[in-house]
């Protein structure tokens, strides 16, 4: 897996990434820049399963350097911000988003996942998408 951080903000549609040729990233190559959220812990064992993360945007390798890269939004309009697994988002009345089944019976106050998305900012992580 390639991951890196943003080292600089060109503009509104260009970002720059630690990460170049000598990492594996080619040109035309899909990335998502990542904003994590919470630790996510099983209930019964108290282990971490992991950290839920969210899209902030979809981004296209453009001009490779060996050690940077230059990034470019995917297609011409902007990308809806959404968490990394579909399973964990919800539209606005509680379903999964991309969801076409009913909706589960469940305890809504028990409900965590939804959050803020932020805005890019230098020093967030990038990775590559794996399809």
């Amino acid at each position: 897996m390639i991951e890196g951080r943003i080292v600089r903000i060109v503009d509104e549609r260009s970002i720059i990434a630690n990460i170049g040729a000598e990492h594996g990233v080619t040109v035309g190559a899909e990335f998502v820049v990542i904003q994590s959220l919470d630790v996510v812990t099983d209930p019964e064992s108290g282990e971490e399963l992991g950290t839920l993360e969210a899209i902030k945007a979809r981004v296209l390798a453009m001009h490779v350097q060996p050690k940077l890269t230059t990034f470019v939004p995917v297609g011409s309009e902007q990308v809806p911000q959404t968490v990394l697994s579909e399973r964990l988002a919800w539209d606005s009345s509680g379903a999964p988003i991309g969801s076409t089944d009913e909706s589960l019976p469940i305890d809504r106050s028990q409900m965590a996942g939804r959050r803020q998305i932020e805005a890019i900012r230098v020093g967030d992580v990038i990775r590559v998408v794996v399809r």
